[in-house]
């Protein structure tokens, strides 16, 4: 199966702003490519319209033949909004997965009949934690060049969302920062409490701190998790 080849986690760091388009930028997986004619991968998501991704030439002799692009964010992130921008040659039918870890995906969206020239907007009707966002097709068209065979071609996909970021562990390596009588006036413990009052903070930035903090501290233990210390009873000394 099709999938998002990055790695689950990285040193990367990703700094979220209100109404960002995720896919901007982010890499880009697919089936097959077109690096010539003015086609080219990085065009899927490089924020011009006019730019586009084409899949391979000559390759699918059947429009029931599969083609796929697939985008990573680098975070996971509540997703709300997808736009698919076609360009030329556009799948007849596809579906929309997402993914958390780029292996096991979730059907979001699917279309039949779906024009070559409008813009297909794609409202969730609920926030959906994805990491990885896919096209896949069901039906191509074809090219129109009989040796082109049928092809995908795509101007641009935009993903829009919201940070979706657990502050458990942020929250546990500050209590061991306190407890452990560093410096409350350090930039680092002053960014991390700011930290957990944002409401846009990524997962990425909340990881960083951790490990920054725990580079101080050491090893974090959880409170809920240590045993508790036994304790000889007092011998009964009560006189009968």
């Amino acid at each position: 199966a099709p999938e998002a080849r990055s790695p689950a986690n990285s040193d990367e760091v990703i700094t979220y702003r209100n109404g960002m388009n995720l896919a901007l930028g982010r890499p880009a997986f697919t089936s097959s490519s077109t690096e010539a004619w003015g086609f080219s991968l990085s065009y899927l998501n490089d924020g011009k319209i006019g730019t586009g991704y084409s899949s391979a030439t000559g390759r699918n002799p059947s429009a029931a033949a599969e083609e796929f692009v697939a985008i990573e964010l680098g975070d996971v992130f509540a997703l709300d909004t997808i736009k698919i921008h076609p360009l030329g040659t556009f799948a007849v039918s596809f579906k929309v997965t997402v993914s958390k870890n780029g292996v096991d995906w979730v059907e979001v969206y699917s279309a039949n009949n779906v024009s070559q020239s409008k813009t297909v907007v794609i409202d969730l009707e609920e926030p959906v934690e994805a990491r990885c966002v896919r096209l896949v097709t069901k039906k191509l068209r074809p090219n129109g060049i009989a040796n082109d065979g049928y092809l995908l071609q795509i101007g641009e996909i935009e993903v829009f969302g919201s940070p979706s970021c657990d502050k458990t562990e942020l929250s546990k390596a500050i209590a061991a920062y306190e407890a452990g009588g560093f410096d409350t006036k350090a930039a680092l413990y002053t960014e991390a409490k700011s930290a957990m009052e944002n409401d846009l903070l990524t997962a990425s930035q909340a990881r960083d701190l951790v490990k920054r903090i725990v580079a101080i501290v050491g090893e974090i233990i959880d409170p809920d998790t240590t045993p508790e210390t036994e304790t000889n009873a007092e011998p009964d000394t009560t006189v009968e």
